[in-house]
């Protein structure tokens, strides 16, 4: 082959592994013209990549990734919208997590609204629907025992002296009921007689003739308390809405009284 300029040379588009190429060794210190193919000299340069070479846009991508972007530490943590170890000051119970604690959907959107177990006395095997507010498998006995007894009554302050006869108050009847009892108890051993009169809201005030009491008024008689669970003669029924009047008949040293009539709504 004759010698030419490497200028003059036929450029090789591809190159083999095979085909050799001219170089320099030790430039810097004893120069030394030598051969070297294609293969060597790739080898001792960065390996190419078994995916392939680089194309456009790689190293962009690249150069995109933050600098220890594989460590774990709170700020990559926090940004991913997750929690560190540290900051979980109940760590072991959500790891002991169970979905057996917690509310259901059916129960509640959290666990201190959803639907606590029934009182184990009076409400025993009773299914609450906190839904509908609705008790079922529940008797009759349960409901008197438990929602449907009331008590309507007065207080009579004579204020440090002996209470006086006449008209002492009125008190609208909330719901229908029917009286059961009529309690008396005073401040000190005396006497007393207190009538109870009904009207509706349409006839107030009631009178002395609208009496439920016949010939039975709640009365002390020399006595701190008495008690009457017979109520002969009297109108025990009562409708909503109606009012009763209290009046004192008669009288003598008590200075507070208070009148209160067991009901049962009906």
């Amino acid at each position: 082959m004759a010698d030419k300029k490497t200028t003059a040379l036929t450029e090789l588009a591809t190159v083999a592994g095979e085909d050799i190429l001219a170089i320099v060794d030790d430039p810097s210190g004893t120069p030394v013209s030598k051969k070297i193919t294609r293969t060597n000299l790739v080898a001792g340069l960065q390996a190419e990549p078994s995916e392939g070479a680089f194309v456009d846009g790689d190293k962009t991508k690249l150069d995109g990734i933050e600098a220890g972007a594989d460590v774990t530490d709170t700020t990559n943590v926090t940004a991913a919208g997750a929690l560190m170890d540290s900051e979980v000051t109940n760590l072991a119970q959500v790891k002991a997590f169970n979905s057996s604690d917690y509310a259901t959907a059916a129960q509640g959107a959290t666990a201190d609204s959803a639907v606590q177990p029934a009182s184990t006395d009076t409400l025993t095997n009773k299914t609450i629907d906190g839904d509908n507010n609705t008790i079922t498998n529940i008797g009759a006995s349960e409901l008197e025992s438990n929602f449907t007894k009331g008590t309507l009554g007065i207080v009579i302050d004579g204020a440090g002296s002996a209470i006086t006869t006449g008209i002492k108050g009125y008190l609208r009847i909330p719901y229908n009921c029917t009286i059961n009892s009529a309690n008396l108890v005073a401040d000190q051993s005396g006497s007393i007689v207190i009538d109870v009169w009904k009207d509706t809201y349409a006839n107030f005030p009631p009178t002395d003739a609208d009496s439920i009491t016949a010939s039975a008024q709640p009365t002390l008689s020399t006595a701190q308390k008495s008690q009457d669970a017979t109520l002969t003669g009297w109108t025990t029924s009562l409708s909503e809405g109606d009012y009763l009047g209290f009046n004192v008949d008669s009288a003598a040293t008590v200075t507070r009284v208070e009148l209160a009539l067991e009901v049962t709504k009906t």
